[in-house]
């Protein structure tokens, strides 16, 4: 997903979370995400990370990042885990064509 898209996604989110009176907006981003902002950053000379909790610029909304200390796939296999059987066997067609 390209910069800018993030931001109007990320920016849509916070104005959701105005509509409903809330204050915090809670984002998906993993540690493998954090990892790649990391690289891209030092290539790029750029100075954004993404810490667990940030507050935004508005200074009335607070980011959180409760998947911040999660590899992707420790995710990927706690769904697969938890989900009904229906989705289960959902994805399990999906994979094998």
């Amino acid at each position: 997903m390209c910069g800018l898209c993030s931001r109007l996604r990320r920016g849509r989110a916070v104005t959701g979370a105005s509509e409903l009176g809330a204050t915090k907006v809670a984002l998906g981003t993993t540690a493998t995400d954090i990892v790649e902002t990391l690289f891209l950053n030092m290539f790029y000379a750029a100075d954004e990370g993404h810490a667990a909790e940030a507050p935004l610029h508005d200074g009335k909304h607070v980011v959180i990042r409760p998947l911040a200390y999660c590899a992707e796939h420790d995710i990927a296999r706690y769904a697969r885990a938890r989900l009904p059987d229906h989705f289960r066997a959902s994805f399990a067609a999906r994979r094998t064509t």
